[in-house]
């Protein structure tokens, strides 16, 4: 582990935050890539993944896992690690609708807590601890949440605009109801933490320079929505727009997960009133910024302080 104030190696944290990122990603990226590429006329040929479409991800976590668990002798996260990987294994030949689901969530857990111990093992924390309740934070976490919001919107109504361009169709999801109800419940978690929280945070502690972060982000985040052809280019406003939330609330990936899964919720199952909600919700964080317009620029402080080698290992939280 790092020594405070001591910049981790820059080719290990790549190393690592790529395999962290090709565990819980490369092969949907992957996919996504191929499936732009045949909607601009390149047959690409792929072999078929058989069976559940997120177990091989939380085997591959699970297995990271449980030889970091098993090489320190911590007996709870191996068993826990073990049993990712068996239930993975359970699921792997099904891809239903229900399976598809559980799988998702637990993609989710799994990508939640190897992102975390990553970040211990360098001695980076990923997020701020809550520090308890105050005006500053509150209205950090609002004008977050706000941007949050207003950076999905936006993408998506870029992305409506980018997809009426001739050749510009996306494929079709093929997802049920469930897999995609719980997909869109989950995605804040699922998303924020590896793609932004861990590649920010990790980037920062190697001294790398802010447009150098903000490009790792928009390239990490594009990728695994090429599927929507010429339209996922839109993801870059919210990757920006997420980074830059990110950095104003002081490192607090709460409001962006809550922002993020808000936006998937209200607007999958609030119909006309979810878009009302959205618009609503968008108008009030730029209120805030603007009453507090301090709030729009990060801390000075720096922004990745080392994480404590005496805490515990992050109870699993579920994330897109």
């Amino acid at each position: 582990m790092s020594q405070p104030g001591n910049p981790p190696h820059g080719w290990r944290l790549t190393v690592r935050v790529l395999g962290v990122l090709a565990v819980l990603f490369g092969p949907h990226a992957v996919y996504s890539v191929a499936q732009c590429i045949e909607l601009a006329g390149v047959d690409v040929r792929l072999p078929g993944l058989p069976g559940n479409s997120s177990a091989p991800g939380v085997i591959a976590a699970g297995v990271w896992l449980l030889v970091r668990a098993r090489s320190r002798h911590d007996i709870a996260p191996a068993w826990c690690a073990a049993g990712l990987v068996l239930a993975a294994l359970v699921l792997l030949p099904h891809d239903g609708g229900a399976a598809e689901a559980v799988a998702v969530v637990l993609l989710t857990v799994a990508g939640t807590w190897l992102s975390a111990v990553v970040g211990k093992d360098t001695g980076v924390r990923l997020w701020a601890r809550w520090g308890g309740l105050s005006r500053d934070s509150a209205v950090q976490a609002a004008v977050a949440f706000g941007l949050v919001v207003a950076g999905h919107t936006a993408s998506r109504l870029l992305g409506d605009q980018m997809s009426r361009l001739p050749g510009a169709d996306g494929a079709a999801s093929d997802d049920s109801v469930l897999q995609f109800g719980v997909t869109a419940l989950v995605a804040g978690a699922r998303e924020e933490i590896p793609m932004l929280a861990l590649v920010a945070a990790l980037m920062a502690a190697a001294r790398r320079p802010t447009w150098q972060i903000l490009a790792a982000v928009c390239v990490i985040r594009v990728l695994p929505h090429l599927y929507y052809g010429i339209s996922g280019l839109a993801t870059l406003v919210f990757a920006g727009v997420s980074l830059w939330a990110y950095q104003v609330s002081g490192r607090r990936i709460g409001p962006i997960i809550a922002g993020h899964t808000a936006y998937n919720l209200l607007l999958v199952f609030g119909g006309l009133y979810g878009e009302q909600a959205l618009a609503v919700f968008a108008s009030c964080g730029f209120v805030v910024a603007l009453a507090y317009p301090n709030t729009l620029r990060a801390p000075s402080t720096p922004s990745t302080p080392p994480a404590s080698s005496t805490s515990a290992d992050p109870v699993r939280t579920p994330v897109r």
